[in-house]
């Protein structure tokens, strides 16, 4: 990612959004398909579905 680019992430989505990006891609996790599909199907509900699930199956993603 690039600073600018990193910078846009920013401004459009609040502070701190790029470094989460950042650091959620160099993290190599496993993911299972029950979740995945949870996953998709929270974000077919909306945004907030979608971040509300993702909280509660990766909690330490999100910064306290």
């Amino acid at each position: 990612m690039t600073y600018e680019h990193a910078q846009a992430i920013d401004r459009i989505h609040g502070k701190d959004w790029a470094a989460f990006l950042e650091k959620l891609a160099r993290k190599p996790e496993i993911w299972t398909t029950d979740e995945l599909a949870q996953l998709r199907s929270a974000a077919r509900m909306g945004p907030n579905a979608y971040t509300q699930f993702y909280k509660e199956i990766r909690p330490h993603h999100f910064p306290a």
